[in-house]
């Protein structure tokens, strides 16, 4: 498979439903779907990027023929929205004053160490909600 429209093509063959079907799975049409399978339209990064996480197929295969056919996510919708819940656990630490360098103090600790701050500060949140 020398050409993206081919690599496309390859992938639809393996789905198990009709063109229509696989394109309302990434939310194009189906008129589309048939341009990109044969050649008459570039796949946009976009669009690849989205049969990546919805259908497993590596964006760079698709768009280059670099790397391997499938990405080796083993369900790239959850590693998606695992990504987006870091960003925001993110967010919330660098929002809260030292909680960056409490973070650093409780790696310098012993396993044993740290379960015991977590158990003291599980208990301390018990307290404040009764």
């Amino acid at each position: 498979m020398k050409t993206p429209a081919e690599r496309f093509q390859h992938i639809l063959d393996n789905f198990p439903g009709t063109q229509e079907e696989f394109g309302n799975t990434i939310r194009k049409s189906r008129q589309l779907i048939g341009a990109y399978a044969a050649g008459k339209r570039i796949i946009p990064e976009a669009t690849a990027l989205i049969i990546e996480l919805v259908h497993g197929y590596n964006k760079e295969w698709l768009l280059k023929g670099v790397g391997p056919e499938k990405t080796q996510l083993t369900n790239p919708i959850k590693a998606l929205n695992r990504k987006d819940s870091d960003r925001k656990l993110i967010r919330k630490i660098n929002g809260r004053e030292g909680i960056v360098d409490l973070i650093e103090d409780l790696l310098q600790l012993s396993v044993k160490e740290t379960e015991r701050i977590h158990k003291t500060i599980k208990s301390i949140i018990r307290k404040g909600k009764k």
